[in-house]
């Protein structure tokens, strides 16, 4: 009899491990399944945070080139806006020359015509 309950504690014992052995095996299976995808939520996190940053450095550098050709529009512009009121001041001195012209030539008709 004490040889039976012996042997049935053994078994017992047995079981238990086998049991524990199963439930750790079961426990850590599901562990490397929590980390493979917690590694891949943090892979994706890493891909997003990168991808803003480059959208973010892309939409940088999209106003950085659009600021550049506005002031290179606006300086082509200037340039033409300065040649054209250079060429309306020379205009305007001949027009003021020959204005000046005119009038002396009238004078000395008005003169000439009471003389």
């Amino acid at each position: 009899r004490w040889r039976s309950s012996a042997v049935i504690h053994s078994v017992q014992v047995a079981a238990d491990r086998r049991v524990a052995a199963h439930c750790e095996s079961k426990r850590q299976l599901r562990l490397q399944q929590g980390l493979s995808i917690l590694s891949g939520v943090v892979q994706r996190r890493l891909q997003l945070a990168l991808s803003q940053a480059m959208l973010g450095q892309w939409r940088v550098l999209r106003w950085q080139q659009m600021v550049g050709s506005l002031d290179a529009s606006l300086a082509r512009d200037h340039r033409r806006m300065m040649e054209e009121t250079d060429l309306l001041r020379s205009q305007l001195v001949q027009s003021q020359d020959e204005a000046l012209a005119l009038r002396t030539s009238q004078a000395q008709e008005a003169q000439e015509a009471l003389q």
